[in-house]
């Protein structure tokens, strides 16, 4: 395993001291594992300040546990459908690493929904250990999912802007967007409005807007805005305007 000294590289392209800068190429990646960074932040700090003999907090947070869960398969899914075919269809054998383990984080969704479930049903007095339990396991599988993103971010996206031009990769995302639903669209939106930069959600809010009818896309935003500072949440609003202005342009 690379040390963190090892690899702090930009993923956008070299650069150095005295080195021009590197125009930013468009990125599949950094923007939906913000989201899965967020949230894998929020759940280990709900997991870990639980208090297993609460009905009522056992109940929300292996609830919480099971819709990330869900949100997480569905990522593999979009990644699997849209992303490696792109990959091998220019470099062949670039997406295997990858595709193996995601196979192994489907399993270890599987079993984390399991023993959610398991949590929730035992008897408030028999939990505490099974709770802690839990909370391990989902650290653990943080720990490498985080290191799996990083190689998605720096790896793929390598093979990626090598094989394609930024409208090629910007049609992949929306080919991806096109398959949310709304409710995954909301679900994913809770997590993009607080882990996300301006710059990076506002095409993002901008390509959602586009795609659905605009009373769906006003609920999402004013569900995000739960999430954010009013500043905040104006500075993204006037950003999405713009862009969708210049769309329409």
């Amino acid at each position: 395993m690379k040390t963190i000294a090892q690899d702090t590289r930009p993923a956008s392209g070299p650069g150095g001291a005295g080195a021009p800068p590197v125009a930013p190429r468009f990125d599949l990646y950094t923007g939906i594992h913000k989201a899965i960074r967020q949230g894998s932040g929020e759940l280990m700090s709900q997991l870990g300040a639980l208090d297993a003999d609460d009905d009522a907090e056992v109940d929300a947070a292996t609830a919480a546990l099971l819709a990330f869960c869900a949100q997480l398969r569905a990522h593999v899914s979009h990644e699997n459908r849209f992303i490696h075919p792109a990959m091998e269809a220019r470099r062949p054998g670039s997406a295997a690493q990858v595709a193996g383990e995601h196979e192994d984080h489907l399993a270890s969704i599987d079993a984390l929904e399991s023993e959610a479930r398991a949590l929730a049903a035992t008897p408030a007095l028999e939990r505490r250990v099974p709770a802690l339990r839990l909370y391990r396991h989902f650290a653990l599988f943080t720990a490498e999912n985080f290191e799996h993103m990083h190689h998605e971010e720096t790896a793929h996206n390598a093979v990626l802007w090598a094989a394609y031009g930024d409208d090629e990769l910007l049609a992949i995302e929306h080919a991806i967007i096109g398959a949310q639903t709304p409710e995954s669209m909301a679900g994913w939106l809770h997590w993009f409005g607080p882990a996300l930069a301006t710059a990076e959600l506002a095409p993002l809010l901008a390509g959602a807007r586009a795609g659905m009818p605009a009373e769906v896309f006003e609920g999402l935003m004013a569900q995000m805005a739960r999430r954010q500072s009013p500043e905040r949440h104006c500075r993204v609003r006037a950003a999405v305007d713009a862009l969708s202005a210049t769309q329409a342009a």
